[in-house]
């Protein structure tokens, strides 16, 4: 018997050198057609809005719609969510001839070979110039995510997903916003604007402006189902970051009956009984910084406050920076070398939301320069406020770059 192990392996070699090298690394193409409307309208060259740069590639119509292929797909509350390691392919769909009326693109992926038969869920996504929404990380305009589709040999070259109509609405309200009772210019970084979040799962769903007379407004594309939305107004001037959320707090938390605000199918107009209108009390915050080197940098600096110093590492999900992020800030405040006078010396300025005394702030200095490829950072440290008298003169000392 043992002299036929060595003809075994021999012969098992030879079947694995035959073999391709990974089959894994073998693809399979599927293809088939999707029919794309808005609001019943097909989704065509006759209704295309502007041209927009979004994620652009090179010869390819801006408003294309893209597939993505998954495995498998699970519920977050009413929200579908896919695990990326289930991602098996991408395509954008082609729309031909460009002014097919009825919105039918054609399209065709390569999968891992290996994967066929098996159920096959569709993400499609399309991005329209009026359309804001950030899923996680990715912008990608109106989104819907198909049913399983069983594809298989007998049906890969003709898979057909059938008609994705994209709901889209609009929201608007009035909401006038001022710091200190004084209108937002909307000059000189001064900007206020509405921010809508969703509630299962927390993430960014679109931002608009507010205008000085408090009109807002932007178009969504509905889900299938009512949804919960969390609403927060963010301001700046001078420096200064301002939140305040209109429905609930922290908009990862549940919101409560009487304060949901839900979506579908139809336009909305959006009151805040609580808030007719929103003031935002600041402070603005004053003094010198002193920088030394021993040879003249060009460098942007920039003074961030807080009031808790682990904003300074600590983003809202419990991740780890190494940076002040504007984010996690109350105010900051931003100079150039070329501000620096003969002493090394500058002026600066800030706000920040207003605090009762007595009070400690926290800030923390950090520049960037030889075009932002180095960059020095301070350690965090206190300032103490008693009074009033306080928010002015504030001398933050000397730092050297070297």
């Amino acid at each position: 018997m043992k002299k036929f192990i060595p003809i075994f392996f021999i012969i098992l070699v030879l079947i694995l050198i035959s073999c391709p090298n990974n089959i894994e690394d073998k693809t399979v193409k599927i293809k088939g057609t999707v029919n794309i409307a808005r609001n019943g309208l097909p989704w065509n060259s006759e209704n295309f809005s502007e041209i927009i740069e979004w994620d652009y590639i090179p010869n390819r119509p801006t408003e294309r719609p893209r597939l993505l292929a998954f495995t498998s797909l699970e519920y977050n509350g009413q929200i579908l969510e896919y695990d990326l390691n289930n991602h098996i392919g991408t395509a954008y769909a082609i729309n031909s001839p460009i002014n097919n009326i009825d919105g039918t693109y054609n399209w065709e992926m390569d999968i891992p070979y290996n994967k066929l038969p098996c159920l096959i869920y569709f993400e499609i996504s399309l991005p329209m110039k009026d359309i804001y929404f950030n899923f996680g990380m990715r912008n990608i305009g109106a989104r819907k995510v198909t049913e399983g589709i069983w594809v298989s040999a007998s049906n890969q070259n003709n898979v057909d997903i059938g008609l994705i109509n994209f709901n889209i609405i609009q929201l608007s309200g009035n909401l006038p916003v001022t710091i200190n009772g004084e209108p937002i210019d909307y000059e000189d970084d001064q900007y206020s604007l509405m921010g809508v979040y969703h509630s299962l799962p927390f993430t960014r769903f679109t931002e608009t402006l507010i205008f000085p007379n408090g009109d807002w407004s932007f178009t969504v594309a509905a889900e299938d189902f009512p949804m919960p939305l969390s609403f927060q107004i963010e301001a700046s001037k001078n420096g200064g970051l301002f939140k305040q959320y209109l429905n609930g707090s922290f908009p990862t938390q549940a919101l409560e009956p009487e304060n949901l605000i839900t979506i579908h199918d139809i336009d909305k107009e959006i009151i805040f009984p609580s808030y007719p209108t929103i003031d935002i009390k600041a402070h603005t915050l004053s003094g010198t910084i002193e920088i030394t080197q021993t040879e003249n940098k060009r460098f942007l600096g920039i003074i961030y406050f807080v009031f808790d110093k682990n904003h300074f590492y600590s983003g809202f999900d419990g991740s780890l920076i190494d940076y002040p992020n504007m984010n996690q800030s109350e105010g900051r405040a931003g100079f150039f070398s070329w501000d620096l006078d003969s002493d090394g010396v500058t002026q600066w300025s800030t706000m920040i939301p207003a605090f009762s005394f007595p009070h400690v702030l926290y800030a923390l200095f950090r520049c960037h320069y030889e075009n932002g490829s180095r960059s020095f950072e301070s350690n965090y440290f206190e300032i103490e406020f008693n009074s009033v008298e306080d928010l002015t003169n504030i001398n933050l000392g000397v730092f050297n770059i070297n």
